[in-house]
């Protein structure tokens, strides 16, 4: 089922949607929350001013134009307050495009508690320490370490620099976006 507006003048039922091929998903939820805040019995400006979001916002949004990502999980909060919705109801109207899950509140907390893996330091990067940590102390500094040697961490030996050349060019265009 797919929603569109309807002509100027031409009224809307309370919560009855009208069908169009042409509209996306972000357009239904739009319509929708257009909807929900003409039934609210608000204008834009009243949303405006309840959900702290401006009128341009809320009209984009209701349009379908305006990305409800980009929207602050606050302001979220705020305007499914302000259109008079709960919860619920405000996660049925955006789960087409958002999904089933809400976009704003406490993130889930971790099932497993962080575990720091032991620094493998290869013998070819071994080689570039010993060779030039006197005049890059970076090379000897354990977060700069980790850093180089993630993709060989995460991606297997054939992964990231192999040669004693390639880990200190490495090591230098890395230096270049770490350092302060």
């Amino acid at each position: 089922m797919t929603l569109y507006a309807p002509p100027r003048g031409f009224p809307m039922p309370p919560s009855q949607p009208y069908e169009s091929p042409a509209l996306d998903a972000r357009q239904k939820v739009g319509f929708a929350l257009r909807r929900a805040r003409k039934d609210a019995g608000l204008t834009l400006a009243q949303a405006a001013e309840r959900s702290g979001l401006s009128r341009s916002t809320i009209g984009s949004i209701e349009r379908g134009e305006h990305d409800l990502a980009s929207v602050a999980g606050k302001n979220m909060m705020l305007l499914h307050e302000a259109f008079g919705l709960r919860q619920s109801e405000f996660e049925k109207i955006i789960s087409p495009v958002y999904g089933n899950t809400p976009r704003y509140g406490s993130p889930v907390p971790p099932i497993a508690a962080q575990v720091e893996l032991p620094l493998t330091i290869p013998p070819e990067l071994q080689e570039v320490i010993d060779e030039h940590a006197k005049n890059y102390p970076e090379l000897r500094d354990e977060t700069m370490l980790r850093i180089i040697t993630a993709p060989r961490d995460f991606g297997g030996a054939d992964h990231g620099p192999q040669s004693a050349e390639e880990w200190f060019e490495y090591f230098l265009l890395t230096r270049k976006y770490i350092r302060p």
